[in-house]
């Protein structure tokens, strides 16, 4: 069925749910492996990298994925920093440490390491999915307000996706709350910019 084709409300449910939303066994299996991974970063890393928490983000934790399409971020929220300026002189050290901790977890395949992140492919028999581990601080849940966050972003030479990530728990818990409709106009906007416009995934990055 073509996405142009549709015009009334029952066939977009069933496009919806059998061609746009992941099935369930996706979503089954990336949430068993992406529990186990995330057990692993509470309970195996200690020192300046232990988490404060672990926030699952991107479009899986979030809950606007696409079939075929899972982004899943995980935002390991450092307990020994409580600021974003302090975090950055030390990142890249930081980002080798995780790099390090990963190679360790027996399901885990390294991929890459970025400026922000670490990601690693997860294995489950036959199956497999990305995953990029972000290191955050976290602000919010220590009381800082979103617009005082806001306000520290405009400063000059300020890494604004830095404090993106800080505020990746505010993000994820704004587009949880959306209803079911709302998310899935995310999910048919998506799917089109992916088979009809191939846009800059920039563009479209709910």
């Amino acid at each position: 069925m073509d996405i142009y084709s549709i015009n009334d409300e029952r066939t977009l449910n069933v496009f919806i749910d059998n061609t746009v939303k992941p099935d369930r066994e996706t979503l089954q299996r990336n949430n068993a492996m992406v529990d186990r991974l995330i057990h692993f970063l509470q309970n195996n890393i200690p020192g300046r990298l232990r988490p404060r928490r672990v926030i699952k983000s991107g479009s899986f934790g979030k809950g606007t994925a696409v079939r075929g399409k899972s982004d899943i971020d995980l935002i390991l929220m450092l307990a020994e920093y409580n600021s974003v300026g302090k975090y950055t002189q030390d990142s890249r050290d930081l980002l080798q440490e995780l790099k390090t901790y990963l190679t360790k977890y027996g399901e885990a395949q390294l991929e890459k390491v970025t400026k922000y992140s670490v990601q690693v492919k997860l294995t489950n028999g036959n199956f497999s999915q990305s995953v990029d581990v972000l290191l955050g601080i976290d602000l919010l849940d220590r009381g800082m307000v979103p617009d005082h966050v806001f306000d520290q972003m405009q400063g000059p030479d300020v890494d604004t996706h830095l404090y993106s990530v800080t505020l990746g728990p505010l993000q994820v818990e704004v587009m949880q709350a959306l209803p079911t409709q709302v998310k899935d106009l995310i999910r048919i906007v998506k799917y089109w910019e992916d088979v009809k416009m191939k846009a800059c995934d920039f563009l479209i990055a709910l």
